[in-house]
This record gives structure tokens, C-alpha cells and sequence, in this order.
């Protein structure tokens, strides 16, 4: 898997917008433990997820899923 962190530092909500790719075709909301929360579906070409004001989200695109 590929795990990705992202922080908020802002005081406001924030967009985080992630393209897919080659080596980033499935996420999945984590935990910093870094324990799968939820596969987030997308037939588009991007994602994009409300960050809230000084949030840190773990993302991972999984390897092994194919689609």
C-alpha cells in the first residue's frame, strides 16, 4: 500500500483533491495507525475530500485492488 498524510493548518475547512494515476486508481480512509476506515469510491477521475480545520487524514491506495 501507498499511505499518504495530509494536514489542515488552516482555521477553515479545505478541499483536498487528489487525481488518480497510475500507481493511485482506490483510496481508503485511515486512521494515523493507519488502520483501513472505509475504501472511498469514485468513478471520476479525482477525489475530493472536506478536510476540517487542522485535521490530519491518512489516506492509502491499496495494491491489491483491482477494478
Amino acid at each position: 500500500d501507498i499511505v499518504m498524510r495530509f494536514v489542515n493548518y488552516s482555521d477553515k475547512e479545505q478541499i483536498l483533491t487528489i487525481m488518480k494515476s497510475e500507481w493511485i486508481n482506490n483510496l481508503c480512509l485511515s486512521n494515523v495507525l493507519e488502520e483501513d476506515i472505509k475504501l472511498l469510491d469514485n468513478d471520476e477521475e479525482l477525489w475530493n475530500i472536506e478536510v476540517k480545520p487542522f485535521e490530519i487524514v491518512t489516506l492509502k491506495s491499496k495494491q491489491n485492488i483491482k477494478k
